[in-house]
């Protein structure tokens, strides 16, 4: 047999290029073919086994360019009423305690906090390493400095009344401590403890009648996460944009976004055009309908449930029809609540029948339970016919020559009007004749809220937490300047509110809140409408934005520190080795 022996003084090149020229120019095509599939195959396969053993986590940098409308004028804790005021301010500065995106309050520059049994006393340790954004240290003597101001009528900050009756002391030894004395408990002070805290090296400059007026408002220096780098101004003096940038000595976690710019809209379709052509990459506090006609063009909104209710709330002072629980129960039968969800809301909203949150631990509202309409309008007819209340040649319902009616006020804002306009044809459709009287909302806050000029109010109130609820609801605050529009008297109901704010027992608190919600739903001084959902038009370049229950615009900055725009790539044996 013969025997071959290799040449090894032959180099592989030139063998490997007898053996190609000897291929046919079909099989040489065949060849490279087979030879592509095994190189893309090869890198597919490295990629996923390299992707098997990667983590990608979010790293430091990007600008984030948000779009308001509207421009600044007090970014300041203490006077901030619009909401591009708390946008920046909710950015710029920090209070001894912050709120997450999931409602609870957890520490901020505080380092620890103790509560009295009593639940008067809270005193806090605020963190040594605190600063303000010029490097001044942070301490005791600014947070009673910011206290006492908040507490000046002069200054007339929304937030005086939160304060009214608590005293902020100093610690004597250490300048670190900060003591809170409170009239009575409330277990939604710690609430209050997230107030933005004043530098006073900067404003004991300013006499109280000039705390409104100095450049400081706008020029900010704070303690929170951002930090103002630039204010771009018009020639008109107005500001087009904000610029921030990350405070490195935030006390509490660094946020990965480095920069974040504020552009400001004199109106929607502006804000609108920007973000369509990407000038800006988030926007919100849109009209429903813009939102709806942006998610057709392709753009997905985040939503949040807001922590508002919309409703008719009733003044039986002025119409004694309001004051019989089984005519008020018939005219919420009769009343599509759905529909004004989907129509009115575009779906951005969800209809209830209650007070309260389902929970104010976690802020959601429970929604109404959802019955056949045409059900309800049948039993809400069979209500008005066992009263006495019969219909009538010009179709509404009559009863001893008196005829089933009454007025809604409300205000001069689209989503009010056309929710009024549904909620009058509904009522109308069953025999109750409806009249709408629409009102410019300072016009309506001054001359029919306040004296309660009204028979039905369509309006919207905002429940943050306990608090809030005994402002609305109880017997003392039925009258100007108390915010009982319902004028709502119950001795049962303002029992269950006392113990409620005072309670720090999440077990009793949520107990008393149901029973609230129960004995309000029997006593029917209200009817529930809608509670809307927060609209925020996002890019896809900013990642893990999750939004919970917020009560104002500005809370969708709560989990700013967990969104990132950049990303990198690491072997998971480093991760786990970093953790270990």
């Amino acid at each position: 047999m013969t025997k071959f022996k290799r040449n090894n003084s032959i180099p592989l090149k030139q063998i490997l290029q007898k053996i190609l020229n000897s291929f046919s120019r079909k099989q040489t095509i065949v060849f490279a073919a087979l030879l592509l599939v095994l190189i893309v195959s090869t890198i597919s396969i490295l990629g996923e086994i390299n992707k098997k053993f990667m983590d990608y986590l979010p790293e430091h940098g990007g600008t984030l360019t948000e779009g308001v409308i509207g421009t600044p004028r007090f970014v300041n804790p203490l006077l901030a009423l619009s909401d591009t005021d708390r946008d920046l301010s909710g950015l710029i500065y920090s209070g001894l305690m912050k709120k997450t995106p999931s409602g609870e309050i957890v520490n901020d520059l505080a380092e620890s906090y103790t509560v009295s049994p009593d639940g008067l006393t809270y005193t806090f340790q605020i963190k040594h390493d605190a600063v303000f954004h010029d490097k001044f240290p942070l301490t005791a003597n600014d947070v009673v400095f910011t206290i006492n101001q908040v507490k000046d009528s002069t200054i007339k900050s929304p937030l005086q009344a939160v304060w009214q009756g608590i005293l902020a002391e100093e610690d004597a030894t250490d300048p670190y401590t900060v003591t809170f004395r409170l009239s009575q408990a409330y277990a939604s002070f710690l609430d209050n403890a997230t107030i933005g805290i004043l530098p006073k090296h900067i404003w004991n400059n300013y006499d109280a009648e000039e705390f409104n007026l100095t450049e400081s408002n706008l020029k900010a220096v704070g303690s929170g996460p951002y930090k103002i780098s630039s204010i771009d101004e018009r020639k008109n003096g107005l500001i087009e944009e904000v610029s921030l940038s990350a405070f490195n000595n935030y006390v509490s976690e660094k946020p990965f976004i480095n920069n974040v710019n504020f552009k400001f809209f004199k109106n929607e379709p502006d804000l609108i055009k920007a973000y369509r052509r990407g000038r800006v990459d988030q926007i919100s506090s849109i009209d429903p309908s813009s939102a709806k006609r942006l998610e057709e063009d392709g753009f997905a909104p985040t939503t949040a449930v807001l922590s508002r209710i919309f409703g008719l709330f009733l003044n039986p002072n002025q119409n004694e029809i309001l004051r019989d629980k089984e005519l008020v129960r018939g005219i919420e039968l009769g009343i599509n609540k759905e529909a004004i969800v989907n129509d009115v809301l575009f779906g951005f909203g969800i209809a209830i029948d209650s007070p309260a949150p389902k929970s104010l631990a976690n802020g959601n509202f429970a929604p109404a339970e959802i019955s056949d309409f045409e059900s309800n309008k049948i039993q809400a007819e069979e209500i008005f016919e066992s009263r006495g209340w019969k219909k009538s040649e010009s179709g509404f319902r009559m009863k001893d020559g008196k005829t089933l009616q009454f007025s809604i006020s409300t205000a001069d804002v689209s989503e009010l009007r056309a929710a009024t306009e549904m909620i009058k044809t509904d009522l109308e459709s069953i025999g109750v004749k409806v009249s709408v009287k629409v009102f410019e909302v300072g016009v309506l806050n001054q001359n029919v809220i306040r004296p309660r000029e009204y028979e039905a109010l369509f309006f919207g109130q905002v429940i943050r937490n306990e608090s809030d609820l005994f402002a609305f609801w109880h017997s003392s605050q039925r009258n100007d300047p108390g915010l009982n529009i319902s004028v709502y008297t119950n001795s049962r109901v303002d029992k269950i509110l006392e113990e409620l704010i005072a309670s720090t027992d999440e077990n009793v608190r949520r107990e008393k809140i149901n029973e609230f919600a129960s004995q309000i739903k029997e006593d029917r001084p209200a009817i529930f409408i809608y509670s809307p959902e927060f609209i925020y038009m996002r890019s896809e370049r900013i990642k893990n934005v999750e939004l919970y229950t917020i009560a104002s615009t500005s809370e969708r900055f709560l989990g700013i520190k967990d969104w990132y725009i950049r990303r990198d790539a690491v072997w998971k044996f480093w991760t786990k080795e970093n953790n270990n």
